[in-house]
């Protein structure tokens, strides 16, 4: 069976993307191994729109609905946390907090697979780990944002406000720059419904996931994999400042986070159709209701308070 790495990250767009494909993959005759890399703490507190954001694609996961998930009896749901998704499929998992750590490097090297792509892991490869997995065979990222014209972070964010023409996924070769890699495949996406940025990501999930599939089968059938290079520098982007957040949200450009939305969002993403009605399900609801209240509450609290603040030393 061939090997293949995935290094990926723990928010919900890598979660919903290891779910759609890893059952296709897997029936490819392809052994998937995940590399699962430990975030970096946030640095967004008090950043009030920005710590909802965090909060919906990453802590909400890992802090509370996974732990849900692997304690309920009943199975009522078809989307996994990756421990259950590691137990259902047997997988190897290797976990790091530096992918470019020595020790780490040799044993990927050790590793006999095709190659390997980055999904979510918000990390900067250097040299030596880009040397071992093109040795492999390949290595590509899962970039949010057209490239060239989107590099860094935020982008499909940044594409939306700037009322980009075309926005979506771009698969490129992973090279010692950021994003700067030769262009391999882009996934737009079309006719979207934007209630935010989340519910946006979440409808392109199997057009990646498709996406990558057919890469993988090129590679597996020997077919050459055509690239481009990036022909000029585009904008690279960093996280958004409180002022330009503010300023989307002001203008309309931008729909501030509904934890009513963001409820029903997570519990479409977990909970079987045919299974929403069972009394089990409205658990489930109930539990992330009372989550996503709590969530907001202390939120509220804390900005009242930073405001207080604020006049008193004004």
């Amino acid at each position: 069976m061939n090997n293949l790495l995935i290094y990926t990250g723990n928010d919900f767009v890598a979660h919903m993307f290891l779910n759609q494909f890893l059952p296709k993959v897997i029936e490819m005759g392809i052994n998937p191994i995940l590399i699962t890399v430990k975030p970096k703490a946030s640095n967004l507190k008090s950043f009030y729109e920005m710590e909802r954001y965090h909060f919906y694609e990453t802590d909400l996961l890992n802090n509370e609905i996974y732990s849900y998930l692997e304690n309920c009896e009943e199975n009522i749901f078809y989307s996994y946390s990756p421990k259950q998704l590691v137990k259902k499929y047997s997988l190897q998992t290797i976990s790091t907090s530096n992918v470019n750590n020595p020790d780490f490097i040799e044993k990927i090297a050790s590793i006999d697979c095709i190659g390997g792509f980055s999904i979510r892991c918000f990390q900067i490869f250097h040299k030596e780990i880009i040397k071992v997995m093109r040795e492999k065979g390949f290595f590509y990222n899962s970039h949010p944002g057209i490239l060239p014209d989107y590099k860094g972070v935020w982008c499909l964010l940044r594409g939306l406000v700037n009322g980009s023409k075309k926005l979506g996924w771009t698969l490129h070769e992973i090279d010692q720059g950021i994003d700067t890699g030769r262009i391999i495949k882009e996934i737009p996406i079309y006719d979207f419904e934007y209630k935010s940025t989340l519910h946006i990501f979440s409808q392109t999930i199997p057009f990646l996931s498709d996406g990558w599939l057919n890469i993988i089968n090129q590679h597996t059938s020997n077919i050459q994999i055509e690239s481009s290079e990036q022909k000029y520098d585009g904008e690279y982007y960093t996280y958004p400042t409180r002022d330009e957040m503010q300023g989307w949200l002001s203008s309309g450009k931008l729909n501030p986070l509904s934890a009513k939305d963001m409820v029903q969002f997570y519990f479409d993403l977990f909970v079987a159709p045919e299974n929403r009605l069972k009394s089990e399900a409205i658990a489930f609801k109930v539990f992330l209701i009372n989550k996503i209240s709590q969530f907001e509450t202390i939120l509220e609290m804390d900005q009242a308070q930073h405001f207080d603040n604020k006049k008193i030393a004004a």
